[in-house]
């Protein structure tokens, strides 16, 4: 009898969740439950154990939280109202090329080890030394400057740490470096890195910095060495990573697959808001010839791709810029036309 009254509250508590309404667009309806397994995600993903502790991670409070999960809501209708959701084609595809990169990043972050999070003046004088610009001393930085030394403090922190954490599952799992066959460069326990994996993975980055990869092996063959093992560690570790994850089952947790059901839902927005808004925003070619002669000034090398060429790299800057903007206009066009109700009290509910 006691174990039937204590699955009927279980019951009556997950009934309670579901039928309080925190906010409603249009004749939409955004449950409590809905909102908590948003918020859910937001935890692990951020690696932290409250609601209260997410918001202040963030910098923002619980009502803004809110209002940032019914913008998604919003370009998620938006984006169903043009037959674009999880299930298209175009997106289930980037999403299984993309979501193990993705998850396997978070993975990474919350297993490698920075034991120390407080940062000092020293730090921040180090690392101005090592990156900063020469022409201003530590004390002439402004507040601004001096905010991006940290992130840099913090970002060599992490490389330190990585490194730690790849020497430790190097020792967990066997890692051979020497070349098994012509198409085989390495190997981690049973799993095999392929010279197309390398190869990929170097036509990736090279051209992120409009830089063909046959050029590069051919016109610098000692940098391209460089690269290259640089590029074959990264697999390495990826590989140590991901034989780690599968160890560790961590891919079947229930929220892990609430993270990659959400990380798929973002990947319907992008391709919504790409398609639908920024698609057709208007470039002029005066905006062309102003963003060309800024790119080529910290990027010489846009200046050897052809005409084409230049032109898809100008566009995708410009858009990029314009991309919060244009996506702030559609939402207030949309917050006109719907009706949006909210239920700020029922905020204190979410754990």
């Amino acid at each position: 009898m006691v174990l039937i009254r204590y699955f009927l509250a279980v019951a009556l508590l997950a009934f309670s969740l579901n039928a309080e309404v925190v906010a409603e667009i249009g004749k939409t309806k955004i449950t409590l439950q809905d909102f908590q397994e948003y918020v859910d995600v937001q935890k692990f993903i951020a690696n932290t154990k409250s609601f209260d502790a997410l918001v202040k991670e963030k910098k923002t409070d619980k009502s803004k939280f809110l209002n940032n999960y019914l913008d998604r809501r919003i370009l998620l209708l938006g984006a169903e109202g043009k037959g674009i959701n999880v299930s298209t084609p175009f997106v289930e595809k980037k999403y299984q090329s993309e979501h193990l990169n993705w998850i396997r990043q978070i993975y990474v972050i919350k297993n490698v080890n920075l034991a120390n999070s407080e940062i000092t003046e020293s730090d921040m004088k180090k690392i101005h030394k090592k990156y900063g610009n020469n022409d201003k001393s530590f004390k002439q930085l402004s507040r601004e400057e001096k905010s991006r030394l940290v992130q840099f403090v913090l970002l060599d922190r992490f490389k330190i740490a990585k490194e730690k954490y790849k020497k430790k599952l190097a020792r967990k799992y066997k890692v051979s470096k020497k070349r098994i066959t012509a198409e085989v460069v390495a190997k981690v326990g049973n799993e095999q890195i392929t010279q197309s994996d390398l190869r990929g993975l170097l036509e990736v980055e090279l051209n992120k910095v409009q830089l063909n990869l046959e050029q590069v092996e051919k016109n610098n063959p000692k940098e391209y060495k460089r690269i290259a093992k640089n590029a074959l560690e990264e697999l390495i570790f990826n590989a140590l990573v991901e034989t780690e994850m599968k160890e560790s089952n961590f891919l079947n947790q229930a929220i892990v697959k609430k993270v990659l059901a959400s990380y798929k839902e973002q990947l319907a927005i992008e391709h919504f808001i790409i398609r639908e808004l920024i698609s057709r925003f208007e470039i002029s070619p005066a905006s062309l010839d102003n963003a060309f002669r800024e790119l080529s000034g910290v990027n010489p090398n846009i200046k050897r791709l052809l005409p084409s060429e230049q032109e898809r790299v100008l566009r995708r800057f410009i858009l990029q810029r314009k991309q919060p903007e244009i996506l702030s206009a559609y939402l207030n066009e949309k917050k006109e036309e719907i009706l949006i109700t909210k239920n700020k009290r029922l905020l204190d509910k979410i754990i």
